[in-house]
């Protein structure tokens, strides 16, 4: 079982020096409340040149681990050496992700 935030998560621009951006998940917010309601899940640093890059990728990663996860599922019914390789390499990747 995942214990990471849920997605989707989103990215919400930045506004100060250190921050291209907020990665987050939109919550729904009280009837009170004016502004949105986020969870942060990380902030990307702005001062990297690849830093719109890594804020997409962190964003994407609940929707890649979940196709990840799924495919991983799908490679147990095969048996060649190659669909062999690459379930491992899923297998690790997943662990990598979640423990």
């Amino acid at each position: 079982m995942n214990k990471h935030t849920p997605g989707p998560w989103v990215i919400i621009p930045g506004g100060d020096e250190w921050s291209s951006g907020r990665i987050a998940t939109i919550e729904p917010k009280p009837e009170t409340m004016v502004e949105t309601n986020y969870w942060t899940v990380a902030e990307v640093n702005y001062r990297r040149d690849e830093h719109l890059s890594n804020a997409k990728l962190i964003a994407a990663a609940p929707d890649l681990l979940s196709e990840l996860e799924e495919t991983h599922a799908a490679l147990c019914f095969t048996a060649d050496y190659i669909g062999y390789e690459r379930y491992k390499r899923n297998a690790a990747a997943i662990a990598k992700a979640t423990q």
